[in-house]
């Protein structure tokens, strides 16, 4: 049982707004959308000595104009179709309302997947020239996306008593939680971006193989973290797993789908 005394934990008490210039004021996740668009930038860029099929610097500017409405309107949409349909069925005006926070990561793969694939078509390379080396940056992003979910004081653990346990503010009740969130931002983020990082030269030599390598370590991180998040209290547990586990094992059959379908036409 927990101990009522809460003052050898921490509490969360930071400002989730990053910026604030008179009434305008921005967010630190939306600060990180914006940097993770320069990380995307400097990374295409420098990564094309590397690359299988480098892509032209045209394809690249597409991809990133593409890839971050992409990223927006997949996170969004997932997250309104999957993970709380109910609540913006009543309340359809709420479905723009990004600031209010309701992204989905997976969405967010699905999209940029899909202008991946619009932008593949258009100048006729293969759709692992552009997803390759965005895989490279996309752990990096992701570490600073959950760090900044931490600041936010959203989406935190399950209650705990581990002596790091942190405190969140309302609407969460006062009890020790995991910090979950630093938990991703290490494992899903930091840990999986050195390995992609050190592999880089083997692994961008060979048509979509730092996608799949994304995916899968990506996919198996997020699966154990989310042992500690709390489920989404709309959703809850789902067969003893949370709607990001299963949309996880999702991630791994395709991954293990598409490595199939690449190694049989190497094979041909």
């Amino acid at each position: 049982m927990l101990s009522p005394d809460l003052s050898h934990w921490y509490h969360h008490q930071f400002d989730p707004i990053a910026i604030r210039i008179g009434d305008a004021a921005l967010p630190w996740y939306w600060l990180v959308y914006i940097l993770g668009w320069f990380i995307a930038l400097w990374t295409l860029k420098h990564t094309q000595p590397l690359m299988h099929q480098p892509a032209s610097k045209d394809a690249r500017s597409d991809f990133l104009l593409w890839g971050w409405i992409g990223v927006i309107l997949g996170s969004r949409l997932i997250y309104v179709l999957v993970y709380n349909p109910v609540h913006y069925l009543n309340h359809p005006d709420q479905i723009l309302a990004l600031w209010n926070g309701g992204m989905s990561f997976h969405g967010g793969f699905l999209g940029l997947t899909a202008a991946a694939i619009y932008v593949a078509k258009k100048y006729k390379i293969s759709i692992f020239s552009l997803t390759d080396p965005v895989a490279l940056c996309i752990p990096w992003v992701l570490g600073l996306g959950r760090l900044a979910n931490f600041v936010n004081g959203e989406l935190p653990g399950r209650i705990s008593d581990v002596a790091w346990a942190v405190v969140f503010p309302a609407p969460f009740d006062e009890a020790p939680r995991h910090p979950s969130q630093i938990y991703e931002a290490l494992l899903e983020g930091f840990v999986v971006g050195l390995i992609l990082f050190f592999s880089r030269k083997k692994l961008l030599q060979k048509p979509g193989a730092m996608s799949l390598a994304f995916t899968a370590y990506y996919a198996a991180s997020r699966f154990v973290v989310e042992f500690t998040r709390e489920p989404d209290p709309q959703i809850g547990l789902l067969y003893g797993l949370t709607m990001g586990q299963w949309l996880c094992v999702a991630m791994i059959l395709l991954a293990i789908g598409v490595a199939s379908r690449l190694s049989q036409s190497q094979a041909k």
